[in-house]
């Protein structure tokens, strides 16, 4: 190779530094752009899950605290009837 090949080798390959490290810039910046994006968006994401479980909780909570007012009432109306007849009905001549 002579002078004038390897001058023209040597522009070729500055072209191709600069082509090249204009798609990593734009990489790396969209990379950072987006990068960032999808930061926000998975914030704002658990933000609104962590209220929908927030509520799926207090739904639960609920519903529990009803089960036991109702399983309590239920017990209650299953006992009433026993604390009725405390001799189990033995002066009437008949036995529960």
């Amino acid at each position: 190779m002579n002078k004038d090949d390897l001058e023209a080798s040597l522009r070729m390959l500055d072209i191709l530094l600069i082509v090249f490290g204009l798609f990593v810039a734009v990489g790396v910046t969209g990379e950072s752009v987006f990068g960032f994006m999808h930061w926000r968006k998975s914030n704002q994401l658990r933000r609104i899950q962590s209220a929908e479980n927030l509520a799926q909780e207090r739904e639960i909570v609920c519903a529990d605290a009803q089960r036991g007012i109702l399983c309590g009432a239920h017990q209650v109306e299953r006992c009433a009837p026993a604390a009725l007849f405390a001799s189990g009905g033995q002066e009437h001549g008949r036995g529960l």
